[in-house]
């Protein structure tokens, strides 16, 4: 990365030049894709796992669950796209982040009581999500676009698209790697404070190695015993209590991630409230405004 810095600064055409980044508006619009992609979109992935794996959806019926949070994308990308124009690009930014900063805080609210009827508790965050990104992804590519000369309209859309795209990579690793942690945690806490006398010590240590290094996915399904998936300890007295702790650790582990990618996006509404100008944001018609990420308005 440092080599590549240095060379694009010294370079006549660079294909990125750091330089855009001076541009604070430029600056707060590239936070502000990164903390949407790490915070919202990422968490689609581990969202899909409690849908399917915990709850027991197929896979077009956790999809269809995902409406909710799609179509009013639909409805508020033009309406954001318009207001840009009139109102400016840093209260929808700021604003959007916020609205998806609460929805994944309501998201937080599963359990690992939960039951397939219980899904609904995910719909009201559904819904604040899908109006908060639609309202956050065109003043995005309106401000990248918009907040640097014409000639180098289609670097600035190119590198808000990447900012995108390495958020949402960032958000899956990071969270995923917070996730094992907090999941191998709460199974240990959860097996030690078992009360089975004819389980020792030096046992519990076995199922904890054991579960932990079957990984969240498999914990999520509680440790599924078939032909394709034996499970060593199915036939211990106490092997339906390890599967709840496995399943339970998953949740717990999950709410854990949900509170991080909340202050993500918190960090992100802050970062477009400071850095995003009014003087240096977006030019009249610069931007796409279509919800896209510029690629249309870097191509014109």
């Amino acid at each position: 990365m440092i080599v590549f810095i240095v060379v694009e600064l010294r370079l006549k055409n660079p294909m990125v030049d750091p330089r855009l980044f001076v541009n604070r508006s430029f600056t707060g619009a590239a936070v502000a894709a990164f903390a949407l992609s790490a915070g919202l979109y990422s968490m689609f992935f581990f969202l899909a796992l409690y849908l399917q794996n915990f709850l027991g959806f197929s896979a077009l019926d956790a999809g269809l669950r995902f409406l909710p949070l799609s179509v009013p994308v639909l409805f508020t990308a033009p309406l954001a796209g318009a207001l840009t124009g009139r109102i400016g690009a840093r209260p929808l930014l700021a604003g959007g982040l916020a609205v998806c900063c609460v929805a994944v805080l309501l998201m937080a609210r599963i359990s690992p009581q939960n039951h397939q009827v219980d899904w609904v508790i995910l719909l009201p965050a559904f819904i604040l999500a899908g109006l908060g990104s639609g309202a956050v992804n065109p003043p995005i590519s309106t401000v990248a676009v918009g907040s640097v000369e014409p000639g180098r309209a289609g670097m600035a859309s190119g590198v808000s698209g990447v900012c995108r795209q390495i958020g949402t990579a960032f958000g899956i690793a990071f969270l995923g790697a917070v996730l094992t942690s907090q999941y191998n945690s709460y199974v240990h806490n959860g097996v030690m404070a078992l009360r089975a006398q004819q389980l020792p010590s030096i046992a519990k240590q076995n199922i904890i190695a054991g579960v932990q290094k079957a990984g969240t996915i498999a914990g999520s399904l509680g440790l599924p015993n078939d032909s394709r998936h034996p499970s060593p300890y199915a036939g211990t007295p106490t092997y339906a209590q390890v599967q709840q702790i496995a399943r339970a650790s998953f949740v717990d582990g999950t709410m854990s991630i949900l509170h991080i990618a909340a202050v993500i996006l918190a960090i992100g509404a802050l970062a477009s409230l400071i850095l995003v100008r009014t003087s240096n944001a977006p030019r009249p018609g610069a931007g796409s405004g279509d919800g896209n990420e510029g690629y249309g308005t870097a191509a014109h």
